[in-house]
């Protein structure tokens, strides 16, 4: 497969080299996380063009090859490396959705004019932090996501992030008001390209900045003491976490496109 073009997936290969296997197989990657059978977007197929019409059957089929064990591996997802959504009627009628994902970049953050100046803001350190971080995620899940699976999630990730900030890749950031902690986001970096990861605001301290101050103060710190010459963070399509991002100095690059049916 020739050199991926798109800032998004990127990145997401980025995550994924710490610990998914990449495999290249022409035409695309499988990107598969064993021990995480159920991370949607660590077991997936990347494709170098758009779906066109026909592509149903035979990308249903090669998923189903890479991915033998349907009792582990409940979904499928597929996206492309190109900027365009691809004829996915096909796709639609069979049950799959298609999203759309905005990466956007930056290499100078911004002060948001709605920051919340009063939270306190550094790496999550303690094992209690990194439970209130799972706790916040759960609380902000999507709804079709059953909460003891998202819990079992969501504990995997934390396990490889925890993992990245060991080696050296990352941080994990947290928002403090007093001992608590209402909010929270990872990055992880390599080779000047760092990656926003699970930015959450805790329910009840919504809509008052504090997303705000968690990407500027991150990024600053990576920006001027880590070597990082481009911020990345992928944010759907129209959604307040985009409209947020770049009030802090982010742009919206390109618009990558993607397959899945759980």
């Amino acid at each position: 497969m020739r050199p991926i073009v798109s800032l998004n997936h990127q990145t997401d290969l980025m995550m994924a080299g710490f610990r998914s296997q990449i495999l290249d197989r022409g035409d695309y990657l499988l990107v598969r996380t064993p021990q995480s059978p159920g991370f949607h977007w660590g077991n997936y197929l990347l494709w170098q063009r758009a779906p066109v019409a026909g592509d149903l059957e035979r990308w249903r089929a090669l998923f189903r090859q890479e991915f033998p064990d349907a009792g582990l591996v409940r979904h499928e997802a597929f996206t492309w490396d190109t900027f365009e959504p691809g004829e996915v009627a096909e796709f639609l009628g069979a049950g799959f959705q298609l999203h759309a994902t905005v990466a956007l970049s930056t290499q100078r953050v911004e002060m948001p004019p709605r920051t919340n100046l009063a939270v306190s803001v550094r790496p999550v350190v303690h094992e209690a932090e990194f439970e209130a971080a799972i706790e916040g995620q759960l609380e902000t899940r999507d709804p079709a996501f059953d909460r003891d699976r998202y819990f079992d999630f969501c504990q995997r990730q934390m396990a490889l992030y925890r993992e990245m900030i060991a080696a050296g890749r990352g941080l994990w950031w947290g928002a403090f008001a007093g001992e608590e902690l209402v909010g929270s986001l990872g990055v992880f970096h390599s080779q000047g390209l760092a990656r926003y990861q699970v930015v959450t605001t805790h329910r009840q301290h919504q809509r008052q900045g504090i997303c705000a101050r968690l990407v500027y103060e991150a990024g600053r710190h990576y920006l001027e003491h880590l070597g990082v010459h481009t911020l990345v963070m992928a944010a759907e399509a129209g959604s307040d976490a985009a409209r947020i991002y770049q009030s802090a100095g982010f742009c919206a690059r390109e618009t990558s496109y993607a397959l899945s049916r759980f």
